[in-house]
C-alpha cells in the first residue's frame, strides 16, 4: 500500500471546526497522522510527497442520493461523480433499484427504464438480494465507495401478487420480513418514491409496519415524498406521523418546494421542521444546489394512468379518452397529486434524455415546443413521446426560487446530494453539485462559511447513514481526500451544456489510493462496499 504525505496544505476536516494549516500522512489506506503547521519539529516522511501549498484538503464528498446502481456494475470509474470529488455514494434510491428481485426480472426492468434505461442485467446472481448485489459490486471492483438502501418498490414486487395496488396486512408483514433480511445482508437503510409506481400505491399503515423494522435496526427511511408542491404540508405530516409512531429516523430526499405559487408555504414548512424534535422525530434531508430538477418523464402522468405495469401504462396512452382525461387532470388537478404541468408549466419542462435517435434530437425542447412541432396539445405530445421512447425518457423542470433553495441549504438538517441520473447528460447536478456549493453559495453569495459547507458535503451525510470511518479528516479514518484550490473550485455545467467537469480539483484519493490527478482518472479500483455495522 502506498504511503503518501500531503505537505503544507490547508485542512478543512469536515467537522465544521475552523480550518488550519498542516500536513497529512496516509498509510495503509487510512490517515495515519495530521500535523498542524505550528509543530515545526515534526516532519512527515513517505515514499510519495505531495506539495499542498495553495491547496485545501477535505474529506471525500458523500453523495447521499445517487442513481449509479446499474452503471457501477459496468464501469469502475463514474467520471461525472468522481471528478467533482465524490468518493462515497448511497444507491438504492426512490424505492426502485436492482435488488431484491425474485420473480420475472423482465417485468421489473419495465419499472426501472425511466431511471436506468433498458438492457439491464437482472440475473439472480446480481439481483436476488442486497447481499448478492453488494457482492457483485465488490467482484466488479469500484473506484468509489458504495452503500445501498433497500428499495420499497422491490419489496412490493417480491411480496405482492399485484404490486401496483394497496397492500393488505399480510403482504405488509411479508415485506417487513424481507426488509429485515435485507438489513442483515448489509443495507444502510430503506427508500421509497411515493410518486413512482409501485411505491405510489402504498398507504401509511404499510409504511408504519416497515418503519418499525427500520426503527429496530436503527436504519433511516429515505423518502421521495408524496408531494413536493401543493400538498407538501400534508405529505410531510404523513411521514412525520410514521416517524413519531415508530421511532424511525426520517430522511427526506432532495427536499424542495415545487411551484412558484407555493413559495408562500416556506414559513409553514420550516415551522414543521423546527417542531420535529419536540415530537421525537429524528429528521434529516438532502438538497441539490439547483433551482431545476430532473426525473423520469412518466412522473408527469396522473397516478391512475400508471396503475399496473409500465407496459399497460403505455397501452393506455394510445386511447383518446385517456388522453382527454389526462389533459383535464393537468388543467384542474387531482388532490394529493404533484402536477408538474401546473407547478412548472409546459414551457418550463424540457426533454433531457431519450432512447432513440429521434428522441435524442428533441433533447432541450420544452413540451410546449414539442406540442407545436407535432401540432398537438403538450399533454398529447408527452404521451406520444413516452410511447415513442418506450418510457425511456427523462425531463428537466424549473420549479423554485433560489431564495427558497437557500433557506433549505442553510438548515442544520441538510446535507448535499446530486440526485444525478446517468442515462443521458440531463442535468448539471450530475457533474457539479458539490463544487457548486463552494463557488455559488460560499464564495459568490456568502450563504455559508467554507467550514459549514464542507460539513454538509461530508460528515453530515456520513452521520445520517451510520458511516463511521468516513466524512472527516482524523487519524484512523479512511483516507478519502479531495485536494482542491478553493478559489478555483467551480461547477462548469449549464442546463444547455450540462456535461462539463468542474475546475479547481488538484487530486482525489480513495482509501489512500490516488484516483484523480490533474483532471485525469487513474485505472484503479480502491473503492469499498459499505455494509451496515449491525448486520
Amino acid at each position: 500500500m502506498t504511503e503518501i504525505v500531503i505537505n503544507s496544505c490547508r485542512i478543512l476536516d469536515g467537522t465544521g471546526r475552523p480550518s488550519y494549516e498542516g500536513s497529512l500522512l496516509i498509510k495503509e489506506g487510512r490517515i495515519e497522522r495530521i500535523v498542524p503547521a505550528d509543530q515545526t519539529n515534526t516532519v512527515l516522511t513517505a515514499t510519495t510527497v505531495i506539495d499542498g501549498q495553495g491547496l485545501t484538503a477535505m474529506p471525500g464528498f458523500i453523495d447521499t442520493h445517487s442513481h449509479n446502481d446499474v452503471d457501477a456494475l459496468k464501469d469502475p470509474v463514474i467520471a461525472p461523480k468522481l471528478l467533482q470529488g465524490i468518493t462515497t455514494e448511497i444507491l438504492g434510491q426512490d424505492g426502485l433499484s436492482v435488488a431484491p428481485v425474485r420473480k420475472d426480472p423482465a417485468l421489473w426492468e419495465e419499472y426501472l427504464k425511466g431511471f436506468y434505461g433498458g438492457g439491464l442485467d437482472l440475473s439472480a446472481e446480481v439481483c436476488s438480494g442486497t447481499g448478492a448485489y453488494l457482492e457483485a459490486l465488490e467482484k466488479a471492483g469500484t473506484c468509489a465507495n458504495y452503500g445501498y438502501l433497500v428499495p420499497h418498490g422491490n419489496l412490493r414486487y417480491c411480496c405482492m401478487e399485484n404490486p401496483g395496488e394497496e397492500a393488505d396486512e399480510k403482504e405488509s408483514h411479508r415485506m417487513a420480513e424481507l426488509l429485515a433480511e435485507e438489513f442483515r445482508q448489509g443495507a444502510l437503510g430503506w427508500s421509497t418514491g411515493l410518486i413512482y409506481p409501485p411505491c405510489s400505491a402504498a398507504r401509511q399503515q404499510e409504511m408504519e409496519i416497515l418503519a418499525a423494522v427500520a426503527a429496530e435496526a436503527d436504519k433511516p427511511f429515505v423518502v421521495h415524498q408524496r408531494s413536493e408542491s401543493d400538498d407538501i404540508l400534508s405529505s410531510m405530516e404523513e411521514l412525520f406521523q410514521i416517524s413519531e409512531k415508530t421511532g424511525m429516523a426520517l430522511h427526506i430526499s432532495h427536499f424542495k418546494i415545487c411551484g412558484f405559487k407555493n413559495m408562500a408555504l416556506l414559513d409553514k414548512v420550516l415551522a414543521m421542521i423546527d417542531a420535529a424534535p419536540s415530537r421525537g422525530i429524528r429528521f434529516s434531508m438532502d438538497v441539490y444546489p439547483y433551482v431545476a430538477g430532473s426525473t423520469a418523464m412518466s412522473a408527469m402522468l396522473p397516478p391512475w394512468v400508471k396503475k399496473g405495469s409500465p407496459a399497460q401504462m403505455l397501452e393506455r396512452l394510445k386511447e383518446k379518452d385517456v388522453r382527454r382525461q389526462i389533459r383535464l387532470d393537468m388543467e384542474t388537478g387531482i388532490p394529493g397529486w404533484d402536477n408538474f404541468a401546473d407547478f412548472a408549466g409546459f414551457d418550463n419542462i424540457f426533454v433531457a434524455s431519450a432512447k432513440t435517435p429521434q428522441g435524442e434530437a428533441l433533447v432541450g425542447k420544452s413540451l410546449s415546443e414539442l406540442g407545436e412541432l407535432w401540432n398537438s396539445f403538450p399533454s398529447d405530445a408527452l404521451c406520444d413521446l413516452l410511447i415513442q421512447e418506450e418510457n425511456q425518457v427523462s425531463l428537466v423542470d424549473y420549479y423554485t426560487e433560489e431564495s427558497v433553495l437557500e433557506a433549505f441549504l442553510k438548515r442544520p438538517e441538510t446535507n448535499i446530494c446530486t440526485d444525478g441520473l446517468l442515462n443521458g447528460s440531463s442535468h448539471p447536478r450530475t457533474f457539479g453539485s458539490f463544487p457548486r456549493m463552494i463557488s455559488r453559495f460560499v464564495r459568490e453569495k456568502g450563504l455559508l462559511s467554507m467550514e459549514e459547507a464542507v460539513f454538509k458535503m461530508t460528515a453530515k451525510g456520513a452521520r445520517v447513514f451510520g458511516i463511521e470511518d468516513r466524512g472527516t479528516l482524523e487519524p484512523g479514518k479512511a483516507a478519502d481526500i479531495v485536494l482542491a484550490d478553493m478559489e478555483a473550485l467551480e461547477d462548469r455545467g449549464t442546463f444547455s451544456r450540462p456535461a462539463a467537469h468542474p475546475g479547481g480539483i488538484a487530486g482525489i484519493y480513495v482509501n489512500g489510493e490516488p484516483v484523480v490527478s490533474a483532471g485525469q482518472t487513474a485505472d484503479s479500483r480502491p473503492g469499498r462496499i459499505l455494509r451496515n455495522r449491525n448486520q
